[in-house]
């Protein structure tokens, strides 16, 4: 797979634009690396999220992820920040990529 990284912002992003749209977090979501995710999304606006991204991987990329296992193995905190669940992505469609 060419270029996880922007290929996995790309998949973030177009979430948090859904999420926005469909006003499920209490405040409006950044598109930047650095905003928080952490404190933005209660529990069911962090599975929305997740649920989101995986289901875009699908349907654009044909590609199954488990953002859910992945985060929660993540002990560096892989939704504190839009940056760190963007690499949370990239490095899951690596590894989905390489088998």
């Amino acid at each position: 797979m060419n270029h996880p990284e922007g290929i996995a912002r790309d998949l973030v992003y177009e979430a948090i634009d859904q999420i926005n749209d469909l006003g499920l977090s209490s405040v409006i979501l950044e598109k930047a690396p650095d905003a928080r995710l952490s404190g933005n999304l209660d529990s069911l606006g962090v599975v929305n999220l997740v649920t989101c991204i995986e289901e875009i991987s699908e349907q654009r990329l044909g590609v199954t992820i488990s953002l859910a296992d992945a985060a929660s193995a993540d002990s560096l905190g892989a939704l504190e920040t839009v940056g760190n669940l963007c690499g949370t992505v990239a490095r899951l469609l690596e590894a989905r990529s390489a088998q």
